[in-house]
């Protein structure tokens, strides 16, 4: 059977599926049923109504009774029912009926009509634009089914709307927790101390609005990838926020070592309109006391591989972050150092003892030679003295008489005293004798007075000496030596 609706065409009913089909019928007044024609009764039998813009059901009608047929077309219709159809004649449109039935005809039928299933007239029924019985109940032929507008698009559209609704609070909500855990006191310290544990110094201070010069030559990425015993984890323990402060309170592990760490910060105003931009104040950093660090001329001192001419010039301390800072001095052909480590601990605002105390230095032969070569030198300058008293030399005589004249003087030195090399706490080394050598000295002498002349020598003189090397110029030791009184 077809599902489409009747648009105004009778379709062909087969008068088998209509054989036997019951009737309704009921006590019901004639006032309840506006429109009902006269000389019918309201209990007459109705035929059953169809329901209203649906197509009907074509269904073999189900009998309350006890008897069966085995050929309904054998057979007439009790009284009541409906009388045997043979068929419907074919039509070329719809006679024009007058009025209502008589009395006695089926109920909502005009006269000689057979009824059709489930409340539908039979050909040559109700004309198109005229109103059916008793109110028009049900979809005759001849005006088209109207069929029901489905409801599933408002309701599938409804459902995507409040879908988009969730799905839009749900995001808003999202959005709103990412966006507070990224501006929370505590996120700015974990970015900072991220920064600082992948080697991003200048990330990092400026997260903590910490401002660097020329001078702070330990504040970069390349110094602190030198250091060791650096932040290596941190975790956030507490937090505090009063109105534009906070605090956060860290657990730091650097190196073997563990400890705590609070950071003060403060909001500087609004992102989005509703977070607080939060950023470390007055970041704390240890500085590294480098004013006593003495190098020796010639060599050049390094701290974290950074040179430290310039600081040790100046004479000011350096900032630096948390870590174990090596010094060391730079390679050269005089000398060589031994490396000492500084060690900072946190963030604080203490200074850490310098390292100098810690360094010593090391000659090497050339080193040693050039020493050596400084103190003949400075000998060789005594012997060649043509003075009783050579100046700031190991030795020297007293003339017999102070009326004399003592010329052509002429200075030996044999032995030459023997002199060690020792290195300093001063940035140098310091040289000393270790074997006193003899010095001696022959002269002309004439008396004035008397007219007498003749020649003068010395007794053995004991030759010591002392001084200090500052280090190396021009590819000389620059030395200074005196007389030892011992």
């Amino acid at each position: 059977m077809s599902d489409q609706p009747n648009n105004g065409e009778q379709q062909p009913v087969n008068p088998e599926d209509f054989s036997g089909q019951e009737s309704v019928s009921g006590p019901a007044s004639a006032a309840a049923f506006p429109g009902l024609p006269e000389g019918v009764a309201p209990d007459q039998a109705v035929p059953a109504q169809p329901v209203f813009g649906e197509p009907p059901m074509y269904q073999q009608p189900v009998f309350e009774t006890q008897q069966q047929w085995s050929d309904p077309a054998a057979h007439s219709p009790q009284s009541g029912g409906y009388p045997q159809q043979g068929g419907y004649p074919q039509q070329g449109g719809y006679p024009q009926q007058e009025g209502f039935p008589p009395a006695g005809a089926p109920q909502g039928y005009p006269a000689g009509q057979q009824s059709a299933p489930n409340g539908y007239p039979a050909a040559g029924g109700i004309p198109p634009g005229q109103q059916p019985p008793f109110g028009g109940v049900g979809q005759f032929a001849g005006e088209p089914n109207q069929p029901q507008k489905s409801k599933k698009g408002l309701f599938l559209g409804l459902g995507i709307a409040g879908a988009a609704i969730v799905l839009l609070g749900g995001g808003v909500g999202v959005f709103f927790a990412v966006q507070s855990a990224n501006h929370s006191p505590e996120h700015a310290v974990e970015s900072f101390l991220g920064d600082l544990t992948n080697g991003s110094v200048r990330d990092a201070l400026a997260q903590a609005n910490v401002t660097t010069t020329d001078d702070d030559i330990l504040l970069t990425d390349k110094a602190y990838a030198a250091a060791t015993d650096r932040i290596t984890g941190y975790t956030v323990e507490s937090s505090q926020t009063k109105g534009g402060t906070a605090q956060v309170k860290v657990s730091l592990k650097q190196g073997k070592n563990s400890g705590t760490q609070t950071f003060q910060l403060k909001s500087t105003g609004k992102e989005m309109l509703f977070f607080d931009v939060w950023e470390i104040d007055k970041l704390p950093l240890e500085t590294i006391d480098i004013t006593s660090i003495e190098v020796p001329e010639g060599g050049e001192g390094t701290i974290a591989g950074v040179s430290l001419a310039d600081a040790i010039e100046r004479g000011e301390n350096l900032r630096a972050l948390p870590g174990t800072y090596t010094v060391e001095i730079a390679e050269n052909e005089w000398f060589t150092g031994d490396p000492a480590s500084v060690s900072v601990t946190g963030f604080q605002t203490d200074t850490v003892n310098s390292p100098a105390n810690e360094l010593s230095f090391t000659l090497t032969d050339q080193g040693t030679q050039a020493i050596n070569d400084a103190i003949d030198s400075y000998l060789n300058d005594c012997v060649k003295s043509t003075e009783l008293q050579p100046l700031l030399c190991p030795f020297g005589a007293k003339k017999e008489n102070e009326g004399y004249v003592y010329t052509n003087i002429v200075w030996t030195l044999n032995p030459r005293p023997v002199t060690a090399i020792e290195a300093s706490g001063s940035g140098g080394w310091s040289i000393s004798t270790t074997k006193k050598g003899a010095a001696s000295a022959t002269s002309d002498v004439s008396d004035p007075a008397t007219g007498r002349s003749g020649t003068s020598s010395t007794n053995s003189i004991s030759v010591a000496i002392m001084g200090s090397v500052r280090g190396f110029v021009d590819g000389k030791a620059d030395i200074t030596l005196l007389p030892s009184l011992f």
